[in-house]
């Protein structure tokens, strides 16, 4: 699917390559230089995301972010963090917290940008997508807040998490091995890193926040992969 795409960086050249990968997938893709230009584009145009850099100009980018979600006809635009500085895990952490969907490291990896772009919009389309089987496994999905409804509780998951259940929702009854996870929901390159230890803690977190009766369904296949029954 095609989207409508607004980049708001100063880094021309960033830019230029950023919009350059994303048209070739047939995307429309606008680029924004200033912070003014942007909220202007973003409430003229409603794009159906972002890629915004965390230092903007004079800007902080994560500040935008918290703009976005904080007005109504801006909160359901998916807002894809990205940044050459800000790098560490507690700078991603804060741009994930200010509603930030993703967060993206420069340089940017041609693979990982359109992965991360597929895996975001899939999130907001989970709702509608997926209503058959949330009704069957008995789920409530907030792809905004990332939380989930078990039995009128609501559970936030982590972004990981929330992918990893919709990844699951959308292939009922099929064996998902441990390195197609691996590769199609956490983008990792299988010929760089093959290790389940990440993908055994995420599964088993899933299990604890949903509960039992959803946990008995989401079956482990010793030496095969795992299967949502």
């Amino acid at each position: 699917m095609n989207h409508k795409i607004i980049i708001g960086d100063d880094d021309q050249l960033f830019s230029a390559l950023l919009k350059t990968v994303l048209e070739r997938e047939g995307h429309s893709v606008s680029v924004c230089d200033s912070p003014k230009a942007f909220r202007s584009a973003v409430r003229q145009t409603g794009p159906d995301a972002v890629f915004l850099d965390v230092m903007f100009g004079s800007e902080d980018g994560r500040e935008l972010c918290r703009e976005l979600r904080g007005e109504a006809a801006t909160r359901e635009i998916a807002v894809i963090m990205v940044s050459a500085v800000r790098r560490e895990i507690e700078d991603i952490a804060e741009g994930l917290d200010q509603g930030a969907d993703d967060y993206l490291l420069k340089p940017l990896d041609r693979r990982l940008v359109l992965s991360k772009l597929g895996s975001v919009m899939r999130r907001f389309k989970a709702p509608v997508e997926l209503a058959p089987a949330l009704d069957s496994y008995g789920l409530k999905l907030d792809p905004h807040g990332r939380k989930v409804g078990v039995q009128g509780r609501e559970i936030p998951l982590t972004r990981l998490e929330f992918d990893l259940l919709t990844y699951f929702l959308r292939r009922p009854g099929k064996v998902l091995t441990g390195r197609q996870l691996l590769e199609e929901v956490f983008c990792y390159d299988p010929e760089k890193y093959d290790n389940p230890a990440t993908l055994h803690v995420h599964i088993a977190r899933l299990r604890q926040k949903l509960g039992k009766a959803f946990a008995a369904r989401l079956v482990t296949l010793v030496n095969a992969g795992y299967r949502l029954d």
